[in-house]
């Protein structure tokens, strides 16, 4: 038997119980924990499109054009959480100079229910909610990309306003734009992490402010350019590149100073036939996602999925999966925790089942409201992070 209540507040709208975080908690008083999963999915794509379908049928697909001015944002993420009132609402974030998010009303199939929010001419590399240490209502949305200002994106109102958190009196590693912010992610209980260059980052105050230090790192190998970052089983894990080649860390929620040894696409003893694709320019990263202790990554130059398990500074059972999409690319990853699903190049859709171990295309070319077929950018499901 799975509960439905705690203290009178529904399941579904838990955020931590006696000051855990929801997603850690198996049992409450000997009661299992209902079982998780989306009932929508949404995609941002290229041409200022969005896609969304039910999880009861996620080969069918419905899309719209979701710009109500003219020009066509460039997409790069997509994610879910909360407006002011606690409702279930989608941010996109975009490259150019304007309307770099967008915030869709209650209803996402409605076409036109959007906002822009214009910000100071950057591009936003990932957005994410997280709910607050306080359980106020709204959470935190919070967005990050180009640091040429050393500026991070706030909102704390359901993302109807965003201010910039100044990160001018936080020296980086390189000293300038070349190490832009390529993700962030949240504990749910009010931390919050991103990574530049050796440095980590850390928010223990809902993203208000940040510290920075310089952990030291195993084998006196420091990180490159930090490519992405997630959040699952109390654990963190970086992607970074050194050597023109991807690899990992991760560490401990109890101790974000102390990291493990550097995990490489070449260790001996690993499951790899290849390495995955280094990203070899500011406009591309490797994609994370996470449930229940599984990480799985992506380049976006690429079509083969790293995965492995992770708890505290220990990564196991490391292998991968080749896509052979014959050309095609990932440019988005999510997963409910039960279904993993990738958004790719001209209009694919991939997903797993078995936790990102085996992969099926269920989607190719879609075309899209004006019969084109474009790229699938940011992915993402209602359900809220972390798992």
């Amino acid at each position: 038997m799975a509960y439905t209540k705690f203290n009178g507040v529904a399941s579904a709208d838990i955020v931590k119980i006696d000051g855990v975080a929801i997603a850690d908690v198996a049992k409450c008083d000997g009661v299992s924990k209902p079982a998780s999963g989306a009932t929508r999915w949404v995609i941002a794509a290229a041409g200022g499109h969005c896609m969304h379908a039910a999880d009861s049928d996620r080969t069918s697909w419905t899309s719209y054009d979701n710009t109500t001015s003219t020009g066509t944002p460039q997409r790069f993420d997509a994610a879910y959480g909360k407006d002011s009132n606690g409702n279930g609402i989608y941010v996109f974030a975009s490259a150019g100079s304007t309307r770099e998010l967008q915030v869709s009303g209650t209803d996402v199939t409605t076409t036109h229910d959007w906002t822009d929010i214009n910000l100071t001419n950057d591009s936003l590399w990932q957005v994410m909610w997280g709910a607050r240490s306080d359980g106020t209502t709204a959470g935190t949305w919070m967005a990050v990309g180009e640091q040429d200002n050393k500026q991070i994106y706030r909102s704390t109102d359901g993302a109807a306003n965003w201010s910039a958190i100044d990160l001018s009196g936080l020296t980086d590693h390189s000293g300038g734009s070349s190490n832009d912010l390529k993700g962030i992610a949240s504990n749910g209980l009010g931390k919050w992490m991103f990574c530049q260059g050796d440095r980590v980052y850390v928010s223990t105050n809902d993203g208000a402010s940040f510290s920075v230090s310089v952990p030291s790192w195993s084998n006196n190998e420091d990180p490159g350019t930090i490519q992405g970052i997630t959040y699952t089983n109390s654990s963190w894990v970086i992607c970074y590149s050194r050597g023109s080649e991807p690899r990992f860390r991760s560490c401990a929620d109890s101790d974000t100073s102390d990291w493990s040894d550097e995990l490489s696409a070449g260790d001996a003893g690993d499951n790899w036939t290849g390495t995955i694709a280094h990203p070899s320019s500011q406009e591309k990263r490797v994609i994370m996602a996470s449930a229940n202790g599984r990480v799985a990554a992506v380049s976006e130059l690429d079509d083969r999925i790293v995965y492995f398990d992770v708890n505290g500074k220990t990564m196991s059972n490391v292998a991968q999966a080749d896509l052979s999409m014959s050309g095609d690319t990932v440019y988005g990853m999510c997963t409910d925790g039960n279904t993993w699903m990738l958004a790719c190049k001209d209009g694919d859709v991939w997903e797993s089942t078995d936790g990102a171990v085996n992969w099926s295309q269920t989607v190719n070319g879609f075309a899209q409201a004006n019969n084109t077929a474009h790229h699938l950018m940011g992915v993402t499901c209602d359900v809220f992070l972390p798992l």
